[in-house]
């Protein structure tokens, strides 16, 4: 077989080799990427919060506007935050005043029928053999304090305080959190870890398996 003179195949062999040293760093890059990616759950900051107050919206039968305490304060006064959520099919305004749920407290803020929501109550729901949906808030116990950071058991993962992470400005981040919630004999988990609020478990009131939101 006659040989290729190498003016002819340097080119060719040096252009393979290009590809494959490129294939090669295109794989390293992207396994390093994949490495670096970031749990949604450090992303999203959940703190107990308490409800101080619950009225009807204005512009919306199903909706309620919450004021509920983070801890958060300004010139040593309170500053509560107003949050919208579709519970009133499933609360009075008595039973949700003074329970303390868990908010993601670092959500982007959005106007739900003119008013602005300053983050999102997590609650589970279940439906019923008949078909009926039951819903219930995640409630922190009665120990637990406005502002408490929500953490995974176990983790050595140490909070930062409240206001200092950065705001969740994309949805797929948030769906990919909602989506590692698991709700198993009314205590919550995240990806197989349970969710507590300092020493004790956070939880439902009576419903054990739920979709949660």
């Amino acid at each position: 077989m006659r040989s290729i003179p190498y003016r002819h195949a340097g080119p060719r062999i040096l252009a393979q080799q290009y590809r494959n040293e490129s294939t090669l760093a295109g794989n390293e890059t992207a396994a390093a990427a994949a490495a670096a990616e970031v749990d949604p759950f450090d992303k999203v900051d959940l703190r107990v919060g308490v409800i101080e107050r619950v009225s009807r919206h204005e512009a919306a039968d199903s909706l309620y506007v919450l004021s509920i305490n983070l801890g958060e304060k300004q010139d040593e006064a309170a500053v509560p935050r107003t949050v919208v959520s579709g519970l009133v099919s499933y609360y009075s305004q008595e039973q949700l005043t003074g329970k303390r749920v868990v908010m993601l407290a670092n959500m982007k803020p959005r106007k739900l029928r003119g008013i602005t929501s300053q983050g999102m109550l997590l609650a589970a729901s279940s439906a019923g053999a008949n078909g009926d949906i039951s819903v219930e808030v995640i409630e922190a116990c009665m120990a637990a304090r406005a502002g408490d950071p929500v953490t995974l058991l176990g983790s050595k993962y140490l909070t930062e305080p409240l206001g200092k992470k950065t705001p969740v400005k994309r949805q797929r981040i948030i769906d990919a959190f909602i989506d590692g919630l698991s709700l198993d004999s009314r205590m919550v988990f995240y990806r197989g870890k349970q969710l507590m609020a300092g020493s004790e478990a956070i939880a439902t009131q009576s419903l054990r398996t739920g979709v949660i939101g």
